[in-house]
């Protein structure tokens, strides 16, 4: 996403009750800030349960770069349609996954 010859970045979530998710958006940021001149990243944040579905779907219409998500059965509903989302988003794709005793991956658009 882009903006006054800025590089816009933003980067929602979806069940991230994982304690750890502020904390691993704000590295994920800092990392961007080193690599892109000019980045605004900023960070939608839900308690969970609040806006359960509003990560995937920023996402699916390009309201969103990246999401947060914490299972990866949750990224496999969307993929498919099936389960909480009733259309699928084949598009999905993992970029990174952490260590932690829950599933947790980023996922993007192939745009």
């Amino acid at each position: 996403m882009g903006g006054n010859d800025k590089t816009v970045v933003r980067m929602a979530g979806a069940g991230i009750g994982y304690g750890g998710f502020l904390q691993i958006a704000v590295w994920l940021g800092d990392h961007l800030n080193e690599q892109v001149d000019g980045l605004r990243y900023w960070i939608d944040y839900h308690l969970t349960a609040k806006a359960f579905r509003n990560g995937p779907e920023l996402l699916k219409h390009n309201e969103a770069d990246l999401v947060l998500l914490n299972t990866r059965g949750l990224g496999a509903m969307i993929m498919r349609g099936s389960g909480l989302f009733s259309d699928p988003f084949p598009q999905l794709r993992a970029l990174a996954t952490f260590p932690h005793h829950d599933w947790l991956l980023f996922a993007s658009t192939s745009r």
